[in-house]
């Protein structure tokens, strides 16, 4: 940017060597509009340390509501002094002779030279002209790139508060990873999971899918207020970039349901599973009991027929544990 002050000092006199008759002719031009926007952006400067420190997205978006107001004012600025050159430039643009008023304002495929007194004065005049219509031309160009600052910090803000509640809703996702992981561990040894660890994914999920609705809510009053400041043109790319990240974190919300029901339907297979377990042991129990009873049916088929003992005063009628004798069949069937 050129220099904020600009000093013309001229100097004349008469031809003889005291000097008594010498008049000296000062002139100085002082930039204030310059000034002024070096000020604002030193207080931009500032802000923007400030923002470096802060920590949580409240105090970040507070330091930057304050950069956007000053930015703003810088931009107010800009605009009333690219006026302001504009008028200046067009004062200094009379004091070019009429036959170089053209070039000087829009040049020339020439290249000219000027090498007497008079010619110095015209190419004096060009300068100074030129020097204040390309200031003019800086601070156009700078309100421009000031418009797309406002509309970047804006941006910011809704990065900030996504940015923050993502880390809070990683923590909780990394919790039902390993939850999960348990769940596949006991699976792949061979367990029936525990209701427990399910029941748990589920409260998590449900806290997860809070914060998405806290989050959304946040982003949406920060796009809402940011396009009404007029700091966010509504079908800009930063306004696009906004509103799908809205629709990002609806979707996360529907996957978050998706999930719950998933859990309830896993503890609901877990709760059949140990009911389908204990109808299989009472089958077996059924069909080992009825084996015992086809066994006492079938006794002759599993133990031999013994030979009746004969005692003193005649036969026994009865077996003692010492006349029983299994067949090949019968140890089979006990075994």
């Amino acid at each position: 940017m050129p220099k904020a002050a600009t000093t013309q000092h001229r100097a004349g006199g008469g031809g003889g060597g005291g000097g008594s008759d010498a008049k000296d002719e000062f002139e100085e031009v002082i930039d204030w509009v310059e000034i002024r926007i070096e000020e604002i952006n030193e207080d931009l400067d500032l802000m923007a340390a400030k923002l470096e420190n802060a920590v949580g997205y409240k105090n970040q978006n507070t330091i930057l509501d304050d950069m956007i107001a000053t930015n703003k004012i810088l931009l107010e600025n800009l605009e009333n002094g690219a006026a302001e050159y504009k008028r200046y430039a067009d004062k200094l643009l009379q004091e070019v002779p009429e036959a170089y008023r053209e070039k000087a304002q829009d040049g020339a495929i020439k290249v000219e030279e000027f090498t007497n007194e008079a010619d110095e004065k015209t190419v004096e005049a060009i300068n100074n002209y030129r020097e204040w219509v390309q200031k003019y031309a800086d601070l156009i160009q700078q309100s421009e790139e000031i418009e797309a600052e406002i509309a970047s910090l804006a941006k910011e803000k809704f990065d900030n508060i996504s940015e923050q509640y993502e880390n809070e809703l990683s923590l909780i996702e990394r919790t039902n990873d390993q939850l999960d992981a348990q769940v596949s561990l006991m699976e792949d040894r061979g367990y029936v999971a525990a209701a427990e660890y399910y029941e748990s994914m589920i409260q998590n999920t449900q806290q997860y899918s809070e914060q998405l609705e806290a989050e959304k809510q946040a982003l949406q009053n920060v796009l809402d207020e940011q396009v009404k400041l007029g700091n966010i043109k509504k079908y800009s790319d930063e306004w696009y970039e906004m509103v799908d990240a809205i629709y990002e974190v609806d979707a996360s919300i529907d996957d978050c349901t998706a999930s719950l029901e998933e859990y309830q339907n896993a503890i609901n297979d877990i709760y059949w599973d140990n009911f389908d377990e204990l109808i299989n042991r009472y089958d077996y129990l059924a069909d080992e009991t009825q084996n015992l009873i086809d066994l006492m049916e079938n006794a002759e088929e599993v133990v031999a027929d013994p030979e009746k003992r004969k005692y003193e005063g005649g036969t026994v009628e009865f077996w003692t544990e010492d006349d029983v004798k299994w067949t090949e069949e019968g140890m089979a069937s006990l075994g």
